[in-house]
């Protein structure tokens, strides 16, 4: 879901942005091949939209963020391991606590579309923490 928003963004920044630079972060996390794929993925948006690509940096700490728009795509989903959404909301209560807690301090203005499940939970995480409610967007789905 990332890469496919991500590209998205990338194609449209160029006709939305503000004069000046614009910058495109991925997030990531360090475990696992998540640094090398987003290294990766930078490189194709470069090869594909080199005449409009935006700058673009690898981010592998939360604090490092600096957004005015966050789109969160994170967290566990439907799987062997998580099987109904109960599951999946345990597990991504977690998640997205710790997000919260390291992007609040200096994003808590930042318009932030959730496309994770659950969503209302994820929604709540951020409000707690001090995010705005009116610029929380959560996009509803029901999984069985």
């Amino acid at each position: 879901m990332g890469r496919l928003i991500a590209a998205s963004l990338d194609r449209g920044l160029v006709q939305y942005a503000a004069p000046g630079p614009t910058l495109l972060q991925l997030v990531g996390r360090r475990e696992e091949t998540a640094p090398g794929v987003l290294i990766g993925l930078c490189g194709e948006f470069r090869d594909a939209y080199a005449e409009t690509c935006p700058d673009l940096e690898v981010v592998l700490d939360l604090d490092a963020v600096r957004a005015d728009l966050l789109i969160i795509c994170s967290g566990a989903a439907l799987s062997k391991q998580f099987q109904n959404q109960q599951e999946i909301a345990r597990a991504n209560l977690e998640v997205f606590d710790k997000q919260v807690a390291q992007l609040a301090p200096v994003n808590s203005e930042s318009m932030v579309p959730v496309v994770s499940n659950p969503v209302g939970i994820a929604m709540r995480a951020f409000v707690d923490a001090g995010f705005h409610k009116n610029r929380i967007l959560g996009s509803g789905s029901f999984l069985h």
